[in-house]
């Protein structure tokens, strides 16, 4: 299976907003939907993926979601339910990073 490959319900999402608005419809789109994404964007997402090392990317995701509450309420809505941790970092760097090859 790749990364393109999802099993998260189809469901809106709208792109990174910076400002008010629902905080779900906020918070859910700061992960990369493959069900959303052009055929271009899901090819960009698995070359990030051959590259994506969750250790490489950060010390210390504990403090990380624990300073973070929207990201908090994001990841306990996906991980394990949904996603595994790695295709939730994966999807979540893709997505604020804007598909920057990773290391």
């Amino acid at each position: 299976m790749g990364c393109c490959s999802s099993d998260i319900p189809e469901a809106p999402v709208q792109r990174l907003v910076s400002s008010g608005g629902d905080t779900k419809s906020t918070h859910t789109s700061q992960l990369f939907n493959p069900k959303t994404a052009t055929p271009f964007e899901c090819a960009e997402f698995e070359r990030f993926c051959q590259h994506f090392s969750v250790p490489a990317r950060y010390t210390d995701p504990e403090n990380m979601l624990r300073t973070q509450p929207t990201l908090a309420l994001l990841y306990n809505e996906h991980v394990p339910s949904r996603l595994s941790n790695e295709e939730f970092w994966q999807r979540y760097y893709f997505k604020v990073e804007g598909g920057k090859k990773s290391n």
